[in-house]
């Protein structure tokens, strides 16, 4: 069994990193084992062996769930009242999670204002209508669905952030949906975004937080380490880290913890117990049920409540100079 890893920390530059476990592809159950270990000094948990990017790219079906609806030309909104009235879970769950929780919470846009998603996928977070008199750019690595959201009118860079080549205080608002624990090299990530943020810009940014009370209660079954598309495994406090040296500071931070973080854990735990290799996107009917969000309502909010939730989301500015 792997005792240690010769590599350095990313975050703290340590040396000191200790064997978790082995892990795999519990999403699509491509092949291949992985060691992860935890860095002693920060927290920060990598895995081993690191893959190239062409490797990498191999473990992004075209069914992974981001670009699922790009594939179908979907563009998100929202729904009607008739439609909740003729569904009144999920009517119930739309109250709980977006707006007793505030999982859907988002910035005020002014027309004409710079907004960049980046790992934008399928463009749901830029053509909601909130944006539509913005001027809107998103940047992935998956050039299908980049094509298909540039009809929409978006510019679009296929690619790495930093590569893209967007000015200093180019942006008033930059968007990273779980994006930062894909990047190998998230430390220049985070640089660039300190670079192209406008001095009264603001960054909003979520990532898995390993400090979170789920992680905890499954282990390595944590729907979140989705190895090895995650490169990273964060908590608050080392991201929090990361951001500063990256000539960000954080305005504000909350957890937030939903239904799916835990019911996909038992979906993988199921799994590993049955001796299946059912997909996640087979187990909809489990992970995507209304009645079961309800009754976890409480668990979700109780543990946002104390910051111990599977996802942190940082609100960003520029460090003032």
């Amino acid at each position: 069994m792997p005792k240690a890893s010769d590599r350095t920390c990313k975050i703290c530059g340590g040396r000191d990193l200790r064997f978790l476990f082995k892990n795999r592809d519990r999403m699509h159950h491509l092949p291949g084992e992985f060691d992860f270990y935890r860095c002693r000094s920060c927290g920060l948990v990598v895995y081993e062996p690191l893959l190239g990017n062409t490797e990498l790219a191999g473990y992004y079906p075209k069914d992974y769930y981001s670009y699922e609806a790009a594939e179908k030309g979907g563009k998100g909104g929202r729904r009607s009242r008739g439609y909740y009235l003729q569904h009144p879970f999920r009517a119930a769950n739309a109250l709980f999670y977006s707006k007793i929780l505030g999982q859907n919470r988002d910035a005020f846009f002014r027309p004409g204002e710079k907004v960049l998603d980046v790992g934008c996928g399928d463009g749901s977070y830029l053509l909601q209508p909130n944006k539509k008199d913005c001027a809107l750019y998103g940047v992935d690595i998956d050039a299908d669905a980049l094509n298909r959201l540039k009809a929409s009118g978006v510019s679009v860079y296929c690619g790495n952030l930093w590569e893209a080549g967007f000015s200093e205080g180019f942006f008033d608002h930059i968007h990273l949906s779980h994006v930062a624990e894909h990047v190998p090299e998230a430390d220049r990530l985070m640089s660039e975004v300190g670079h192209i943020l406008r001095a009264d810009g603001r960054a909003r940014l979520q990532i898995p937080n390993t400090a979170s009370l789920t992680r905890i209660l499954f282990g390595p079954f944590w729907i979140h380490w989705d190895a090895p598309r995650h490169i990273y495994g964060f908590s608050k406090h080392n991201f929090a880290r990361l951001c500063r040296v990256s000539g960000l500071e954080i305005e504000s931070s909350r957890t937030l913890e939903n239904s799916f973080s835990i019911l996909g854990s038992f979906f993988y735990l199921f799994n590993r117990m049955s001796g299946k290799k059912l997909k996640l996107g087979r187990g909809a009917s489990f992970w995507d049920n209304e009645i079961l969000k309800i009754l976890l309502f409480p668990y979700c909010f109780l543990v946002n409540l104390f910051g111990a939730g599977d996802t942190v989301e940082f609100v960003l500015k520029r460090t003032a100079k």
